[in-house]
């Protein structure tokens, strides 16, 4: 499979988006558009419906498998670009850096047009796509305050020493984003035919990177790292390690994780408090299972008259919320997949979803509220609110109240 990895001599930095030069954006936009514009094999349409429709949903979330799958499609994604513009990159969309806490989306990616080289007004390749079967992406961004709770997310993450257990971390903040920039992003089927997918992953994975920096003594299960991604044409094995392909990171600063050192691809180091990695109290959600729609848990304690109009942001009742990711038109190729119509990739083809539990945890970190909230006797009452994507109240969700549980961390 080694084969269809881009042997470049000096690996392209993948940048930020907001750190690339009017040059190096005019060249992904040129790119992104010659793609979109490219009809059958190897096309724009014909590589996102990979993640999800038109074809049969290969891509893998909540596990093992998630971060490795991911990497291979972002590389076959780069390459798609690379064969338009030879020298182009995919950037990043750092969504915890205190801008995008500020303003929320880059404008490179939010803005419906811009002027090309000559100085005329032409749509975004970058803003959105054409859909399969007629229309464009859409997006729905909320509050760009949001991004602070993702970040605290992203820095616990950080802290697990187990391949696992920081994918399961790191998935969390992810299925949010999703979540938070909305429309076509907050299903599977549609999300990656927006263009904001590809940065968005491109982060995910970063971080990714730099958790293998500072563990690079942990190794992916073998049945993870000896997958075959047959619809990508790569396996695990090509892409687990960076440094054998075609792209590098660039030495932005990374925040720290409590006391660790961070070491970001470059050996900087920086150091950010984090309150959530202090001793820390979470709300242990479980039994969570992949639906068709999305949406959103919201959790408050102490507000027994919360509903989806309650204060949000400042609210010292706010605990925190998780977001189901929805698997959306493609919930049918799934639960074909499961039922051993595997198409093409046999037994050593990708997983899928097939012979993995059909059930996920996630974990809110209630510790702010808990502290805020809490009578002195240290009893609570947990609301939690099943909303849909836009944050308005679900009536009749398509799965029960998950079960919930406390642990403490010292």
């Amino acid at each position: 499979m080694s084969d269809n990895i881009i042997d470049t001599p000096v690996p392209l930095i993948r940048k930020e988006i907001n750190q690339l030069s009017a040059e190096e954006l005019q060249k992904l936009r040129t790119a992104y558009a010659l793609l979109q514009e490219e009809v059958g094999e190897g096309g724009y349409e014909q590589v996102a419906g990979l993640h999800g429709l038109p074809n049969p949903a290969h891509c893998p979330h909540h596990q093992p498998n998630f971060l490795p799958w991911h990497r291979a499609y972002l590389v076959r994604f780069e390459q798609a670009l690379q064969r338009h513009v030879p020298d182009v990159t995919l950037p990043y969309w750092d969504w915890i850096s205190q801008e995008s806490q500020t303003t929320g989306l880059p404008s490179a990616l939010a803005d419906s047009t811009y002027f090309d080289a000559e100085g005329v007004e032409v749509p975004n390749p970058l803003y959105s796509a054409q859909l399969p079967g007629g229309g464009e992406t859409v997006r729905r961004p909320r509050e760009s305050w949001w991004f602070g709770i993702f970040e605290n997310q992203v820095a616990i993450a950080m802290q697990q020493t187990d391949f696992i257990d920081f994918s399961n971390r790191l998935e969390a903040p992810h299925d949010s984003v999703h979540g938070w920039v909305g429309g076509s992003m907050s299903q599977v089927a549609f999300a990656a035919f927006d263009p904001i997918f590809w940065m968005h992953h491109a982060y995910v994975d970063r971080q990714w990177y730099i958790w293998q920096q500072n563990n690079p003594d942990v190794a992916v299960p073998d049945d993870v790292a000896e997958e075959i991604y047959e619809e990508l044409d790569m396996s695990a094995d090509d892409i687990l390690d960076i440094d054998n392909l075609s792209y590098q990171y660039d030495e932005s600063l990374e925040p720290a994780i409590g006391a660790r050192r961070v070491i970001t691809p470059l050996g900087l180091t920086k150091f950010r408090a984090v309150e959530s990695l202090q001793p820390r109290t979470e709300l242990e959600i479980h039994n969570l299972s992949m639906t068709s729609e999305s949406f959103e848990l919201r959790v408050f304690l102490n507000q027994p008259d919360a509903d989806h109009t309650s204060l949000v942001n400042g609210n010292p009742h706010f605990a925190g919320s998780i977001f189901l990711f929805g698997m959306g038109a493609a919930m049918h190729s799934m639960s074909m997949h499961d039922h051993g119509h595997h198409g093409h990739h046999g037994h050593h083809g990708h997983h899928g979803h097939h012979g993995r539990k059909a059930t996920f945890e996630r974990a809110v970190d209630i510790t702010n509220a808990l502290n805020l909230s809490a009578s002195p006797d240290g009893n609570f009452d947990i609301k939690m609110l099943i909303l849909d994507v836009d944050g308005q109240p679900v009536e009749n969700p398509p799965f029960e109240m998950p079960s919930v549980s406390l642990k403490r961390h010292p």
